[in-house]
């Protein structure tokens, strides 16, 4: 029987990031899954001490639970939870041997994310009624933006690392689908996370710059039309934002200002996980934000993953974040030269994540966290079996 878990578990990573665009009930099975596959095949080398993301991820596990147990908030719970899908980086290393099956969990992510992007798309051109103008299916507008994003620079990857003129083609018209969606979504975070990602890919991919430029091309063309969109108008709105035009400072950056209160009034362990809203609230009550719109109940975190994390989990909470997010950056840098393209495209990911990070919620969401796990599981494990290929070819 064991020699199935393996595939058992490869199957229910691919129906994860099938069902990652369409449904959060789908998505957790398919974690429960393959969280189940990896723990039945347990060996003792599954999760030794020379895994790389094993000590920075059992620091990052044990702030979350410190910040849990030192939290008195009814969300700390639920707020901890949203991390959790991080363990799946653990299956996906222990299960993806091969380049080929980084790129079946790419199109396997991808297909379905167009079909959803094409949805949104027609929603926005008036053919469909996709119940909102800036998602579809059953994953929140946070979710829907990441899974487009990633989707596009997994096409833009696949477009550039081939050859094959039937597998660029699919690439850039599934590239084209997930910009629509991007475009459809209306995130302006998302333009800052695919622009530093693009940018990652541009500077290892040195020698793919011609195509991953190309793949730019729809971009650079639709740009005009963009503008007179919504997310063109929202784009537009970002001046007043930041007030440049005398307008008073916005709900974000009160969210910012009121997370840097936190941070300062409790810097070693934050105000706990989950208790942003209690404490802002607090806040506002003790008149120590004067001046600042009030927030309302839909703004419940710090809408920058890093003040959040300071406000809510300290000192503390920043540095196990540090090492955590760290630690895949470490590896992929120091190993890239194995596989240019997997490493490029796990570096790619991580810079997205941090990109969106910076005005949204990025990571306080578990298929966001679980995505990015999965793609950062696959691209190690391929990564690893290449270096022990390697040493065992010697003794051949």
């Amino acid at each position: 029987m064991t020699k199935y878990l393996p595939n058992a578990t490869f199957f229910a990573l691919v129906l994860t990031l099938v069902a990652l665009p369409w449904s959060t009930g789908a998505f957790t099975v398919g974690c429960g899954l393959a969280a189940l596959g990896a723990l039945l095949m347990w060996r003792k080398d599954t999760l030794n001490l020379d895994h790389p993301f094993l000590v920075p991820s059992l620091l990052w596990a044990g702030a979350l639970l410190m910040s849990f147990i030192w939290s008195h908030a009814d969300r700390a719970g639920d707020e901890s939870r949203t991390y959790y899908p991080f363990l799946l980086a653990f299956a996906a290393s222990r299960v993806v041997r091969s380049a080929e099956q980084v790129r079946t969990l790419a199109f396997a992510l991808l297909g379905s994310a167009s079909i959803t992007a094409a949805i949104g798309c027609c929603h926005q051109l008036g053919w469909i009624d996709a119940g909102t103008s800036r998602y579809s299916g059953m994953v929140t507008i946070f979710t829907y933006a990441m899974v487009m994003a990633t989707s596009y620079i997994i096409a833009a990857l696949l477009f550039a690392s081939t050859k094959h003129r039937g597998v660029q083609a699919m690439a850039f018209v599934m590239g084209l689908i997930t910009l629509g969606g991007i475009v459809a979504n209306g995130s302006r975070a998302i333009l800052i996370a695919v622009a530093a990602a693009y940018l990652v890919i541009l500077a290892l991919l040195h020698r793919r710059r011609v195509p991953l430029l190309l793949f730019l091309l729809p971009v650079v063309a639709a740009a005009p039309l963009v503008l007179q969109t919504k997310m063109g108008k929202r784009l537009l709105y970002v001046q007043s934002e930041l007030h440049l035009d005398g307008s008073a400072p916005s709900a974000r950056e009160a969210m910012w200002v009121v997370a840097g209160k936190m941070f300062y009034d409790h810097p070693y362990m934050g105000v706990g996980v989950g208790a942003y809203v209690e404490e802002r609230d607090a806040i506002y009550a003790q008149g120590r934000m004067e001046g600042y719109p009030e927030l309302g109940d839909g703004y419940h975190t710090a809408h920058n993953i890093l003040l959040h994390i300071a406000a809510t989990m300290g000192t503390v909470g920043l540095i196990a974040f540090a090492i955590w997010f760290g630690g895949y950056i470490v590896y992929f840098l120091r190993h890239r030269a194995r596989d240019r393209l997997l490493a490029a495209g796990a570096l790619a990911l991580v810079a997205l994540v941090l990109g969106f990070g910076v005005t949204d919620m990025s990571l306080l969401n578990s298929r966001i966290t679980g995505l990015l796990a999965i793609a950062l599981g696959a691209c190690l494990g391929a990564i690893r079996a290449q270096e022990q290929a390697a040493l065992a070819e010697p003794e051949a």
